[in-house]
């Protein structure tokens, strides 16, 4: 049986942080709220400053009554950095080479930002598991889970590839097995015994094992 796959998107896929204001979104957080919460106790990545401290207010915020409406002035800047978003290298090749395998997208990206990327580029999966108030975001495990149940997929026969420590870190809680994709960057930021990859390409032999 063809294992089931679970995919980041930003920067696994598609580039869409680097098109992306996370900055000035930082700055509408900061209005919005008064002051920007303490730093959560996660993962390091290879993210922006900016973009760190954006996932980071939304772990902080996760159940509060804020939390909506920061994700929302996010995803405002979000959305607009999806019409300029790039392919990663090796993207068309490694959709060809999993076509046919059950496949859901697990992203940080709100749900305008997540789909429009997707029809951008002919990204088709089974389901798109985005960040939303039902459920704590990445690292925790909670948004696998949500992928792992819309696919009606077991852990243990599963398999997820992301290019941050957030991406591992759900994916080992949730009982799945990890692939890093390093991006061709020196990277510390994944578990030692983690395979990994430079890039999509080289993904698709580590993706496809039995």
């Amino acid at each position: 049986m063809a294992r089931t796959l679970l995919l980041d998107l930003d920067k696994t896929l598609i580039n869409v942080e680097d098109h992306t204001d996370y900055c000035a979104a930082v700055e509408a957080a900061r209005s919005h709220l008064g002051r920007i919460p303490d730093a959560p106790d996660v993962p390091d990545t290879s993210w922006g400053r900016c973009t760190k401290v954006a996932m980071d207010v939304l772990v902080t915020l996760s159940g509060r009554p804020e939390w909506e409406e920061v994700s929302s002035l996010f995803e405002d800047f979000e959305a607009r950095g999806a019409e300029r978003a790039e392919a990663m290298p090796g993207l068309h090749d490694f959709l060809r080479a999993i076509a046919g395998r059950p496949r859901a997208i697990v992203t940080l990206c709100g749900p305008r930002s997540a789909n429009r990327v997707c029809e951008r580029h002919d990204v088709e999966v089974d389901a798109i598991v985005t960040r939303s108030p039902e459920a704590r975001i990445k690292p925790a495990p909670d948004q696998v889970q949500q992928a792992l149940a819309a696919l009606n997929a077991q852990p243990e026969s599963s398999v997820m590839i992301g290019d941050s420590a957030w991406d591992e870190g759900a994916a080992r809680a949730a009982g799945v097995a990890f692939i890093g994709l390093t991006n061709g960057k020196p990277t510390r930021q994944f578990s030692a015994d983690c395979p990994l990859a430079s890039n999509l390409t080289e993904a698709i032999p580590l993706i496809l094992e039995p």
